[in-house]
């Protein structure tokens, strides 16, 4: 929404905005750029990683949960204030890291963050009750989702027998549950690991329009679906 970003320094908390004024003519006299720091809150519990809700208001991070020592904990940061308010906690039987936590790119209320054994959970902020919106089979590879249209989880990932891993592109309802195979990966007995990973995906991201999805491999080649 604007020229910032913000960052981690030890415990702090710290919007950086930028002021550029852009020359008309660079080659003899350059653009000048101003960079102001501004403190937002201290955290002492949080692992480090920052994400703005789609309208501004809110950053969100995981950390540890100050009601329960056992259990991680999801967190916002008012971006007017520097406001910390726990979201939610998580439930028996998870583990202490939350990561990948990402505010839907459409809706300001929702965010989505990965834990583990189960991977995808989303929350809504007004509600505060995490949901686990995909559960996994096991020995099934889910991994790298982001959000895209209508609220849809894009994530890579399947099922298939080792060494050779088998990953699709896949897009995720979280209302209803529904998941859709959008971009296919390929799995071959006979493939060298190598191999295998020109034809499977590792991160996707979608359109804004809602037309395409691109995804990566391990060699470094980039589809698009």
């Amino acid at each position: 929404l604007r020229p910032t970003v913000y960052a981690m320094s030890a415990r702090r908390v710290l919007e950086i905005s930028f002021e550029i004024e852009a020359s008309t003519d660079p080659q003899t006299h350059p653009s000048r750029v101003w960079a102001r720091q501004r403190f937002l809150c201290e955290l002492s519990n949080t692992n480090g990683e920052l994400n703005e809700s789609c309208d501004g208001r809110f950053l969100a991070t995981g950390g540890s949960d100050p009601e329960n020592a056992k259990s991680s904990a999801l967190f916002t940061i008012d971006t007017a204030d520097g406001t910390v308010k726990r979201i939610c906690g998580m439930p028996p039987g998870t583990t202490l890291g939350i990561s990948h936590v990402q505010w839907s790119i459409t809706n300001p209320n929702w965010i989505s963050f990965a834990n583990a054994p189960i991977r995808l959970w989303v929350v809504d902020i007004r509600e505060g009750i995490p949901r686990n919106v995909y559960r996994a089979e096991e020995g099934e590879l889910v991994t790298h989702e982001s959000w895209w249209v209508n609220d849809q989880i894009l994530f890579c990932g399947g099922k298939s027998p080792t060494p050779a891993v088998l990953s699709h592109v896949k897009v995720l309802n979280p209302y209803s549950g529904e998941v859709r195979i959008a971009g296919a990966g390929a799995w071959c007995p006979e493939a060298s690991p190598s191999e295998a990973a020109r034809l499977n995906w590792w991160h996707a991201a979608g359109s804004a329009d809602g037309r395409w999805i691109a995804a990566d491999n391990w060699h470094g080649d980039i589809m698009l679906f």
